[in-house]
């Protein structure tokens, strides 16, 4: 019987995959891993810890997620000025993270001569993908917001005349 170059190396493949899973399933005792019918007493006390701790933390991302939302929210329906909404969005953007990490990953993420016009910019992008597949409706929002950000920015931002 003459095998293929391809047929070889598929059966190479299919018994790495076959192996790793058979290795993923037992553990080192030679017991299968039962990862998806652990009982809470079998946990460690410091996974279960690690656990609610990330169950905290998720539930403070999705709040922070909630309040953004509804400040862009609020910017495109005209019911917060530019000014407004960037003030709230300071308040409770990154406000969990460690203030050197924060303002790298603005520098690295957003276009600006300084923190507050990525940080404006950062809202800008959080309303336009609330908009949604709208091509025309985002265009228009997009122009809006850039005129409100240039003048924000002529203007003087409250943290470049010292409000904050």
């Amino acid at each position: 019987m003459i095998f293929s170059h391809r047929g070889v190396w598929y059966a190479v493949l299919l018994g790495l995959l076959v192996a790793s899973a058979g290795y993923l399933c037992w553990n080192a005792t030679g017991r299968p891993v039962e990862w998806w019918t652990s009982s809470e007493e079998e946990i460690p006390d410091q996974e279960v810890r690690r656990r609610e701790s990330l169950e905290v933390w998720r539930a403070e991302l999705f709040s922070t997620w909630k309040v953004k939302d509804q400040i862009a929210r609020d910017l495109i329906a005209r019911r917060l000025t530019f000014r407004e909404a960037v003030a709230r969005f300071r308040k409770v953007d990154g406000k969990k993270l460690d203030p050197e990490i924060y303002a790298r990953s603005l520098r690295l993420s957003f276009p600006g001569a300084s923190k507050e016009e990525q940080l404006c910019r950062k809202l800008i992008r959080h309303a336009l993908e609330l908009v949604g597949n709208k091509p025309e409706e985002e265009a228009a929002l997009r122009e809006r917001l850039e005129t409100e950000l240039e003048e924000y920015l002529q203007k003087g931002s409250t943290r470049t005349r010292g409000g904050g």
